[in-house]
């Protein structure tokens, strides 16, 4: 039975300090009173923020300074089959007729990719959390919010997914517990951060670091994006160039959205061009649009494959590794180079998909300790991507019992190597798949 929404506030409500028990006892409540439709905030700086509920429970999110940018950024790491040939899917769905749901563009590609089974609805799941925790994130430091509820009895007919709150909002207050430790609370991660003093900056560091700095911080791409493209959290990379705010040679500075977006109608109306900041109105007001994205000089995609390893065109077979210990890399890149074979090392699982699918190893090692995704987790993302389907992936694990070896072979793991830092361990387990 359906209950009543009649004591919800469908007014506008301000609160101040949003801080994680009041965004659980807002959502606790509509999902008390199964409330269908969207959750509009804004804080007092005129950024908005839209969430779309059914029954309670949270669909999809957009909203904030960049939703584009937050979007594509996200597809790096939950569908790097998508992201690494984005322009190439975008441009095949001209002649597509695509299934309109009353949320956003965003979303209907997502769902799109999960019906042509291009993508697996748990990675759906996974990007659509992302980005709901992101958002929640971005409220949360935003303290004083106001908000509306926009009741709508069918607000979507395709649910990928019905997020409980609770969960995200604890995830996104750790987060912000620990932006607030490093005293961090007036940095907004979706600023860039600009040399303004180059003169002063070359005086205080090295040549090499000079140039490093003077391309990285050039005022172009947000701390977020930054933290992308060098395989960082974010909280790292702010510490590592704290020093220079401090002096005064680096300054945070507001960036736009990812620009012109090309709105293709259903119609024969002839393409035009909207703005960013008209395109979150624009869609969820009109559904019937799809948005598709001209080339960005500045692509997030771009950056997060730069690989310092550039593209081998030699016809070494490849040994990859993913793990987060330095020391095993080490080993285990001169235990394959010695032998012959090229190495790749890769700590960050939550980008390993995407480095991976470019080099396409002959053989990937992946560690049961890695963090950001289970060993499961990653072996299974792989496994749906057609050119690893027979390419032999191994646990690497010191220890394994029988739920272990279970997982393993459900995810797809070709077969568990016990950690053993002797070469001809190493050795023999590569010659077993490299062997003609």
């Amino acid at each position: 039975m359906t209950e009543s929404t009649e004591s919800l506030d469908y007014g506008i409500v301000s609160i101040d300090n949003f801080v994680a028990s009041k965004q659980i006892r807002l959502f606790q409540s509509l999902k008390e009173h199964r409330f269908s439709g969207r959750l509009h905030f804004s804080s007092a700086n005129q950024l908005e923020w839209m969430f779309f509920l059914y029954l309670g429970r949270i669909i999809y999110a957009t909203g904030g300074r960049h939703p584009v940018r937050r979007w594509r950024r996200n597809l790096v790491y939950y569908l790097p089959q998508i992201a690494l040939k984005l322009e190439e899917e975008l441009d095949s769905l001209a002649n597509t007729s695509l299934n309109k749901s009353d949320i956003t563009w965003d979303y209907d590609l997502i769902s799109f990719w999960v019906q042509q089974e291009k993508v697996s609805r748990e990675q759906a799941n996974n990007l659509i959390r992302a980005i709901i925790k992101e958002i929640l994130f971005d409220i949360t430091q935003n303290k004083t919010i106001t908000y509306y509820l926009n009741p709508q009895k069918e607000i979507s007919s395709t649910q990928l997914t019905m997020v409980d709150s609770e969960q995200q909002v604890v995830e996104s207050w750790k987060i912000w517990q620990q932006w607030q430790q490093a005293g961090l609370e007036s940095i907004e991660p979706d600023f860039a951060p600009k040399v303004t003093h180059p003169e002063k900056l070359k005086a205080k560091t090295s040549d090499k670091n000079y140039q490093v700095l003077m391309r990285l911080l050039d005022g172009k791409r947000p701390l977020r994006d930054l933290a992308v493209k060098k395989r960082t959290n974010i909280i790292t990379l702010i510490s590592s160039i704290r020093h220079y705010f401090r002096l005064g040679f680096v300054q945070l500075v507001a960036v736009p959205d990812i620009e012109v977006p090309i709105l293709l109608r259903e119609t024969s109306v002839p393409l035009r061009k909207t703005s960013a900041s008209n395109q979150l109105q624009e869609s969820t007001a009109n559904t019937s649009s799809l948005m598709l994205f001209e080339e960005d000089h500045d692509s997030i995609l771009d950056s997060i494959l730069e690989d310092s390893e550039a593209s081998d065109n030699s016809q070494k077979i490849l040994i990859a590794c993913v793990n987060n210990s330095p020391l095993i890399s080490q080993i285990m890149k001169k235990v394959v180079n010695t032998a012959g074979y090229d190495f790749l090392g890769e700590s960050e699982a939550l980008i390993a998909v995407a480095v991976l699918l470019r080099r396409k190893p002959d053989i990937i090692f992946i560690d049961l300790e890695i963090s950001g995704l289970t060993a499961y987790e990653l072996c299974s993302q792989l496994r749906q991507l057609s050119c690893f389907t027979e390419t032999p992936i191994l646990l690497f694990s010191k220890n394994t019992g029988l739920l272990d070896r279970m997982k393993a072979k459900v995810a797809g793991f070709s077969e568990i190597f016990h950690k053993s830092m002797e070469s001809q361990s190493i050795l023999d387990v590569i010659n077993k798949y490299t062997a003609v």
